[in-house]
């Protein structure tokens, strides 16, 4: 047993050198690691503070964004119903106004009809009575033709009179 105390003995020594030559710089160890420990804790904090901040506003934002939404959504149904209201007006605006231009060409195209049938209708109507006169003329002609051949047959001579009368022939 004398064998087992003496190496006990000096393992106690030995940890007691170790304790007074280490006491200092484990000391100092510990108390920088505590330093250092809670400087980490202190910026975590301080980060979750500002993570905490940070999801705060976030999450007013994201209200806010909620409202805006909306918001730009009854904004936008106004503006859509505004934008077909307008072009439904000028539609209507346009409509109007084609059946206008279309009357007003539909007026001038039957004036211009209706004075091309006037011209045409003049011109038959010219025509006709050029036609009739020229057969006035023929028939009445021909009539003072064989009433100045019967008198020359009454009177056996031509005469001054029968050669007035003949009309001159046209070159129709």
């Amino acid at each position: 047993m004398v064998e087992l105390i003496f190496p006990i003995i000096n393992f106690f020594i030995f940890i007691g050198i170790l304790i007074y030559v280490l006491k200092k710089p484990l000391k100092q160890f510990l108390i920088s690691r505590s330093a250092e420990i809670d400087k980490t804790i202190q910026e975590a904090t301080r980060v979750y503070e500002k993570a905490k901040h940070l999801q705060e506003e976030a999450q007013q934002k994201l209200n806010h964004l909620e409202e805006e939404k909306r918001t730009l959504f009854v904004q936008a149904e106004q503006d859509a119903k505004n934008v077909q209201k307008k072009s439904k007006e000028a539609l209507e605006t346009m409509v109007v106004k084609m059946k206008e231009e279309h009357e007003q060409r539909l007026d001038e195209e039957m004036r211009k009809a209706i004075k091309n049938l006037k011209k045409k209708t003049i011109q038959k109507i010219i025509e006709d009575t050029k036609v009739q006169i020229q057969q006035n003329i023929k028939t009445k002609g021909q009539e003072a033709l064989i009433e100045e051949s019967l008198e020359i047959q009454k009177g056996g001579a031509w005469s001054k009179k029968a050669q007035v009368v003949m009309p001159e022939r046209s070159s129709n």
